[in-house]
């Protein structure tokens, strides 16, 4: 979300891991939405997840770890950024 708390429309949402770098990306639509596959094979897996635009950061990066268990099954995260950033404001 922009300041004005309108949605960000053609921003980059990037997950990353520490071992084998880029791992999904997606640009943002006018709405603000976005959505992203992880592939490969159900692992254990340390995620992070960042927005970018114009090929620099504008948000902190947001830590995730997947799940192996079948008790989790299919996984989906979603990520508040709006709320992140009003609770890193206080």
């Amino acid at each position: 979300m922009a300041g004005n708390k309108d949605p960000l429309a053609g921003v980059q949402v990037v997950v990353w891991d520490d071992m084998s770098g880029l791992v999904a990306l997606d640009t943002t639509g006018p709405d603000g939405a976005y959505r992203l596959a992880i592939k490969g094979k159900a692992a254990v897996r340390n995620l992070w997840v960042q927005i970018y635009e114009n090929d620099l950061p504008v948000s902190e990066p947001v830590f995730m770890q997947t799940q192996i268990d079948c008790e989790h099954g299919f996984q989906m995260y979603q990520v508040n950024w709006r709320q992140l950033a009003q609770e890193s404001i206080n």
